[in-house]
């Protein structure tokens, strides 16, 4: 009866493979150096881009929201996150490519588009694709930083959970993106 009413925060978001998550640890280990005060930095098993961010949903959302992840079709893709930047208000410190692939644009688009038709919660503001590095940060830098090479081949729905050892993104579905498998020479 309350499985309906549980809320649960949710978003959809591309997922960086092992070897894409430590090339980019590695650079949010070296931003935090640079930080003149104590900073949260995100957790290794956390770092994500995000797609479309639903918020608080109850089960019932999520399985529409699985159902419609299943209408994407979109092409998989290849970028670099060679840019930090940051978001003053949040004080956040984020890394993001400096070109965002046609293909990248087009999935969150049809994702965003797909879920305001089944009057799911879908993003009201322009989409800023970034991985989010470091929390209560002092200092801004939009500098160029080290290139990280990402093949994006799927996307991922993802609950947050709160656990006692902090929050724990958890991918609760995943969908693969057209020609994923002719990027992975």
């Amino acid at each position: 009866m309350h499985e309906h009413r549980a809320s649960l925060r949710c978003f959809f978001a591309f997922w960086p493979d092992a070897d894409t998550r430590l090339a980019i640890a590695r650079q949010r280990d070296a931003l935090s150096a640079t930080q003149p005060s104590p900073v949260r930095p995100m957790r290794d098993e956390n770092l994500h881009l995000t797609l479309v961010f639903l918020g608080n949903i109850n089960q019932q959302q999520l399985h529409q929201a699985q159902a419609v992840a299943e209408q994407v079709r979109a092409q998989a893709f290849e970028w670099y996150l060679d840019r930090y930047g940051y978001f003053p208000r949040p004080k956040v410190l984020h890394y993001q490519p400096s070109h965002v692939p046609a293909a990248a644009e087009d999935c969150q688009h049809q994702l965003n588009t797909a879920l305001q038709a089944a009057g799911l919660p879908h993003e009201q503001r322009s989409w800023v694709p970034h991985v989010t590095l470091l929390r209560k940060a002092t200092a801004a830098s939009t500098r160029q930083a080290p290139r990280v090479r990402w093949r994006v081949a799927e996307f991922v729905l993802v609950v947050s959970r709160q656990q006692a050892q902090g929050v724990v993104y958890e991918p609760v579905g995943r969908w693969p993106l057209l020609n994923a498998l002719l990027g992975n020479n």
